[in-house]
This record gives C-alpha cells, structure tokens and sequence, in this order.
C-alpha cells in the first residue's frame, strides 16, 4: 500500500498543525494486516486560516485512508467489502501488534472481528445488501 498525502496547514505554522497530515505515516493501515506500507506526508502552507490541533487530529484521515482501500479492493476484486475486511482484520491473536513491522507503534489491543460481527448484526447487513442489490 503506498499513501501520499498532502495536507494544508493554513497561512502560518502552528505547533501541531502538521500532526493531522502526517497522521496517515503512522496509522494509515489501520485495523488491517497490510506488511508492506509506503506513506509520504506532504505539509502545504497556503493563503487560508491557520489550523491547529483538535481531539483527533490526524486519525479520522489516517481511518479515512484505510477503508477506502480496503473498499477499492473490494470493488475491483468483485468482493463484499465486509469480507475483505474481514480477510485482512488484524487477528485478536496477534496484539499487542505491531503495524508494518513498526518501531515506534503498537496497538495493545483489539477484536476487531468481534466488533464487526456485531454492527452487521445490529444493522441488518445481508437484508440490507439484498435490496440493494435490487435497485436499478
């Protein structure tokens, strides 16, 4: 999985405003086994407002990336996305887990498999893909 991504920080620096952008260096693969993982995060200063650090920052872009990879792979193998994502989860055997083979990340825990086994539970998954299938 190779990521560039370009992130606009506003007219000035701030302390944290390249957090955000660079974000997606470190947890772009998200919840998923992805070993081989390639990101560059590009800091752009432009004529717009100067932004600055919110409660997580960085990380709704980082997830952003994530599933709409997995999403893409889904679409041009013919899958569910909901399989694929369940093919590539990183297993709850695994933690603590190490992203990419990182050195400075660790997840310390995770069911993530649980988790979605749930919210297509809860949310009526199969009935739902059903009828969308039906439409023009």
């Amino acid at each position: 999985m190779k990521v560039e991504t370009l992130g606009n920080v506003g007219a000035y620096l701030s302390n944290m405003a390249s957090g955000g952008p660079t974000m997606s260096v470190i947890y772009g693969t998200g919840t998923y086994n992805i070993e081989n993982f390639e990101s560059v995060a590009k800091v752009i200063l432009t004529n717009t407002v100067p932004i600055d650090a919110y409660r997580g920052y960085g990380r709704p872009e980082a997830a952003y990336i994530a599933e709409r990879t997995i999403e893409a792979v889904a679409r041009h193998l013919s899958l569910d996305p909901i399989a694929v994502r369940q093919i590539n989860f990183v297993p709850r055997s695994d933690f603590p887990y190490r992203p990419y083979g990182s050195r400075s990340v660790i997840y310390d825990s995770g069911d993530y498999q649980g988790c979605i086994d749930k919210a297509v539970t809860a949310f009526d998954y199969t009935a739902r893909r059903e009828a969308q299938q039906r439409l023009p």
